[in-house]
């Protein structure tokens, strides 16, 4: 009798020993255990067969931060470590992460706690590359992009290939489009 493969439930990348899914179908954010998105692989933002968002990165002072998961449901997660450069005198900084997907959203929070009674001052940045691809293409391993519009409206930056849109805002914090 011939073994039939079992077809997933929902489209997506494939389960990774090294990676961590964020889903609220169909909408799914592939990164790796410490909740970076580098833009290896099948790490970024999918949605509906496409993957919008190719990394996310997370800048304290303009340096990359190293955070350990601390707890995760099936749609959202939650990361924790030390700020880098910010040892406070009597206490430490603390950087939480945490992502939350919903049907069509992803919400990226960063806090920093200061639990010394000297002020800090920091620049925190979600550093986003977008890159519009069809999932079959970025499975293959050939994530090649299509054209996109961008433009800042308001407090946030809209993006389009005139089919798809993808909106980026900064609760707090003002948005920036840099093109490569």
């Amino acid at each position: 009798m011939p073994m039939l493969e079992q077809q997933p439930a929902h489209p997506g990348p494939p389960p990774q020993r090294d990676a961590l899914l964020s889903l609220s179908a169909p909408t799914q954010a592939w990164s790796r255990l410490d909740g970076s998105m580098a833009g290896e692989g099948l790490s970024g933002v999918f949605h509906g067969g496409w993957r919008f968002v190719r990394s996310i990165a997370l800048l304290v002072d303009g340096e990359p931060v190293e955070l350990s998961p601390s707890s995760s449901e099936t749609d959202w997660a939650l990361f924790r470590g030390s700020a880098p450069g910010r040892a406070a005198e009597g206490g430490g900084v603390v950087l939480e992460r945490m992502r939350e997907v919903g049907p069509g959203t992803l919400v990226e929070r960063a806090t920093l706690a200061n639990d010394s009674e000297a002020p800090i001052e920091a620049l925190m940045e979600l550093a986003v590359e977008v890159a519009f691809a069809p999932l079959e293409a970025v499975r293959a391993g050939r994530p090649a992009g299509v054209a996109v519009r961008a433009r800042v409206d308001g407090d946030e930056a809209v993006v389009t290939d005139g089919i798809r849109t993808l909106r980026v805002q900064g609760r707090g914090g003002r948005v920036r489009l840099e093109r490569d």
